[in-house]
């Protein structure tokens, strides 16, 4: 037992080494100084300011607004009505009292409440026990609230909402010093935060001359984020992008103003203009393929990326600024062309795969969390001049932002879907009339998220027959974070009882697999067929071969190489599904199973997934175990009469 015991932790530091040198070797030192940094206090000297510095002048103008009333279609003014009853929406799904103003360090989910607004950001410990979910604390610090009220103002004229909203930032400049407290820790959170507010300046009309009190908030927020965005960069991720982001446009804006402020000198704005252009351009030459996957692995992380450069074109645009270089563009509208193919036409909504954690950035629609349209048609607007989509409620942000389509563009749309492998990111798109598969598989350049190696989503019209699982917290008891990313949350094959990957860390996987057989994409009158697999490092070995026609997909599953058992996994929709022997059936489709072998067992059990950040649900999940090698056959038959089935 003393022998296996350190024969298993002597190889989980074999795959934390291999893993490590995978994340590149200037990522880790980039690591390595920050770390040091913390640990040596260099932050809190480096970045360091006076308690009394908090500014409690208004953010925002309320003089000479009364021509600003704007009749746009958003309306918001009930969301912004329960604001100011102290009710707020988190991760745009959740909805909490935190008073009036708000407790800007609670975590309504655990009504506990964080208790170091006097210590600087950088000794705060992101899983500290008293804090729980740090994102929970973090969410309203978020500023989305600040373009509800701005927007609900504009439509009614209720000095109300404005004054609310220059309240709640005077109340948080008070109880969130420079550089102090739990909401200066992150710089993502601060740059999020800072590009909401300039986004509401701008909806005022104020973004041409604005209030010195703007311009210091402004300008803070720079000072948090510049010293450490290199830490940022080393994560390969939207922490970058986002953090790039408002160093552009904060350095532009900044620029842009008649006359330089006392709290800033044009040569610090230039400084942080081409900081944020500089990495900008390197975070989608790196982390974007060439057919526009995203490092992340995730349909909603690449839905901020994609928010975000949309925010960035914008503001750039707007103050006049040179365009970026053509590798940018070429690379924004790949991402863009990525995100439509995954977001359903009918609802919006879009597979569950990777990460997923209730970011959606500059909302200005009325559209739901899980409704991406908003998104793909900014994007296309932005970068390809032509709409996504006929119009509709998703035009919204467009009307906002002063950029609608004419009557005659939406006469041509600017993309179509077509079956496709997206191999720079391991994704299959298999699409026969209303029927949409998706199927991820590991083609890792960068560190996976999940355990997901050739899950299956099935679409038939708006109805997520087959789906993924989520993530629903990053800071959890140990089952669910064990849970979400790992296998068993997957519609694919899980070997032995472990996961695809052997887990090293809270949010990385070791040992990454690779992809041993990709197909290309064969297209009859019948229908499309496809096949991928991939062989694991204990010598377990899945390939996974589709067929889609228009009412009928054929899965074909051959596994080998496994010492007890392989079981097969399709994750259901939470309807009413019957099990009679090996035929699962439900009003929305019959699924039966067949195999080379003797199948050991065939049942429904219980899975459960998160279709929002914090929360979770349980859905039917068909469990087929096999204990040979064989060829598992699972041939899903969609009903042919249409289905409606709200989810979103």
């Amino acid at each position: 037992m003393f022998i296996l015991k350190h024969t298993a932790q002597l190889t989980k530091i074999f795959y934390k080494v291999r893993t490590y040198q995978r994340l590149g070797l200037y990522n880790l030192f980039c690591v390595f100084l920050y770390r040091t940094a913390l640990r040596f206090q260099i932050f809190q000297k480096l970045m360091n300011a006076p308690l009394c510095e908090a500014s409690f002048d208004p953010l925002f103008e309320i003089s000479d607004l009364a021509g600003l009333k704007d009749t746009r279609s958003t309306l918001l003014t009930e969301e912004a009505d329960t604001l100011v009853e102290g009710m707020f929406s988190c991760f745009s799904y959740h909805s909490h009292f935190y008073g009036i103003p708000p407790d800007w360090f609670l975590n309504p989910f655990k009504q506990t409440h964080f208790n170091a607004e006097g210590s600087h950001w950088s000794t705060i410990s992101d899983f500290a026990d008293n804090a729980g979910d740090i994102k929970c604390i973090w969410e309203i610090s978020r500023f989305d609230w600040i373009l509800t009220l701005v927007c609900a103002f504009i439509q009614t004229g209720k000095q109300s909402y404005l004054l609310t909203a220059n309240n709640w930032v005077a109340d948080w400049n008070n109880k969130n010093p420079l550089q102090r407290g739990v909401n200066w820790k992150c710089g993502q959170e601060a740059s999020i935060r800072v590009m909401q507010v300039l986004l509401a300046s701008l909806f005022l009309g104020q973004h041409v001359k604005p209030t010195e009190a703007l311009i210091r908030f402004v300008v803070d927020h720079a000072e948090r984020i510049s010293p450490t965005i290199y830490y940022a960069m080393a994560q390969d991720n939207n922490h970058g992008t986002s953090e790039a982001a408002a160093l552009f446009v904060i350095g532009s804006w900044l620029l842009a103003q008649e006359t330089q402020s006392d709290h800033v000198k044009a040569k610090k704005a230039r400084r942080w203009q081409k900081q944020g252009r500089k990495w900008l351009e390197n975070r989608m030459a790196r982390l974007v393929e060439d057919d526009g996957s995203f490092s992340q692995y995730s349909v909603n992380y690449h839905r901020v990326l994609l928010d975000t450069v949309c925010y960035v074109e914008y503001w750039r645009n707007l103050l006049g600024e040179q365009p970026f270089s053509d590798l940018f563009y070429l690379k924004a509208r790949a991402a863009t062309r990525w995100l439509y193919v995954f977001t359903n036409r009918e609802n919006g909504d879009a597979p569950n795969i990777g990460a997923n954690d209730g970011a959606r950035l500059f909302n200005l629609s009325t559209a739901s969390y899980r409704d991406y349209r908003p998104s793909v048609q900014l994007a296309s607007r932005l970068f390809m001049q032509k709409p996504a989509y006929p119009q509709g409620k998703y035009d919204q942000v467009l009307e906002w932002l002063k950029l609608s389509f004419s009557q005659s563009d939406y006469s041509w749309l600017s993309m179509e879907k077509k079956s496709r492998l997206f191999n720079g990111g391991g994704y299959g798109y298999l699409t026969r009339g209303k029927v949409e598969v998706f199927i991820r598989y590991p083609v890792f350049k960068f560190r996976p998220g999940h355990a997901d190696a050739l899950h299956v989503d099935l679409w038939y019209g708006c109805v997520n027959v087959i789906r993924d699982a989520g993530t629903y917290s990053y800071n959890t008891s140990a089952r669910w974070m064990n849970y979400f990313p790992g296998t068993r949350a997957h519609s694919t094959v899980e070997f032995d009882g472990h996961d695809q990957m052997v887990r090293v860390g809270r949010f990385l996987f070791g040992n990454w697999l690779q992809v041993n057989h990709v197909s290309s994409i064969q297209t009859t009158a019948e229908g499309v067929t496809w096949s991928v697999g991939y062989k694991d490092s204990t010598g377990a070995e899945h390939r996974r071969e589709l067929f889609v026609s228009d009412h009928t997909i054929i899965i074909k599953d051959q596994v080998k190489g496994f010492k007890k058992k392989a079981i097969v996994r399709w994750r259901l929709h939470p309807v009413k599904w019957i099990l009679k022997q090996c035929t699962c059936i439900s009003d929305i489709a019959t699924i039966q199973i067949s195999s080379t072998r003797p199948i050991s067992s065939i049942k429904i059990g219980t899975g459960y997934e998160s279709r929002h950040y914090q929360e979770k649900s349980s859905l039917p999940v068909l469990i087929i175990e096999v204990n040979e090698e064989c060829e598992v056959l699972t041939q899903i038959t969609l009903q042919k009469r249409d289905v409606s089935i709200k989810e979103i």
